[in-house]
């Protein structure tokens, strides 16, 4: 297991720097949506800032032609809550957009259309495309006049969407990358010598090189420290997971004991109860 030492922040995101540009977030959407946006369609970087939005930070939004916002979120762990998280960010990236417009007129004000997407890089098994629904969450089925966010998820772990991680993309190419980091941590949890067999391997499979040459050793550094801080997260979870059953059957179990302490009186007060009645009666045929 690699040390556990790096925490991982949205500001130090290899996935957020690799496509927070207009170039690869037209490339990336072409690739999940099926689109064939050009250059002559006009991308937006509209990622929340930290600054302004410290708890409601997200990977990667952009806007396409000011008529659609793409939100995308990059997991090892599948969070059946994203659809509620996504509601939020897209809130919030309103917010920002239309901060000089009014919406209590009688004219409609147009705002962009969202797309919610989940890229899920862990290591537990996981269907190459599914949904996750706001109203998974609802405590009740709601009527018609309700509301619903619907999140696509691409499984892009390496070899498993083929699909999808067309070879040479660059999504291919940082699942590849991700995986590169989780085989060589699996040989060393020191750093400093997995830096240059990471880099090595990259450079010999051409995987993301000019992103690599330009970040240099910082890139892997901010990756392995995404993945550390991921996988400790994963294990806490797992921990408290095992121990939320075991607290559960040994309430289940203390659950019973009380029942059979319970019968165990009552057949004890029945006896008691038999007993008295058999003198009773014996007394009465005695007079």
């Amino acid at each position: 297991m690699i040390e556990k030492h790096v925490k991982r922040t949205y500001a130090d995101s290899v996935f957020r720097r690799l496509f927070a540009n207009e170039k690869e977030a037209r490339d990336l959407i072409n690739l999940l949506e099926g689109t064939n946006f050009t250059e002559d369609n006009k991308i937006e970087i509209q990622t929340l800032d930290n600054a302004l939005f410290v708890d409601k930070v997200n990977d990667l939004a952009f806007s396409v032609d000011s008529r659609l916002i793409i939100l995308i979120e990059m997991q090892s762990t599948i969070n059946p809550n994203m659809p509620f998280r996504m509601l939020q960010y897209f809130s919030r990236t309103l917010e920002k957009l239309y901060s000089n417009k009014s919406f209590y007129g009688s004219t409609l004000v147009k705002i962009h259309a969202p797309e919610f997407f989940v890229l899920y890089n862990g290591q537990r098994e996981f269907p190459a495309v599914s949904t996750l629904h706001l109203s998974d969450a609802f405590l009740t089925v709601p009527g018609e006049n309700t509301a619903e966010v619907v999140v696509k998820v691409f499984n892009i772990k390496y070899n498993i969407n083929k699909e999808l991680l067309k070879e040479g993309s660059t999504l291919y190419q940082y699942s590849r990358f991700i995986d590169i980091i989780r085989n060589v941590s699996t040989s060393t949890d020191d750093i400093d010598k997995a830096l240059p067999l990471i880099m090595g391997q990259c450079r010999s499979e051409n995987i993301l090189i000019p992103f690599l040459e330009e970040n240099g050793m910082e890139a892997i550094e901010m990756a392995w420290g995404e993945l550390n801080w991921e996988e400790y997260i994963s294990e806490l979870k797992d921990e408290a997971e095992t121990a939320r059953k075991q607290l559960e059957e040994e309430q289940k179990l203390r659950e019973e004991e009380q029942k059979l302490r319970e019968e165990e009186r009552k057949r004890y007060e029945e006896t008691i109860k038999d007993l008295r009645a058999q003198l009773e009666g014996l007394t009465h045929d005695t007079e």
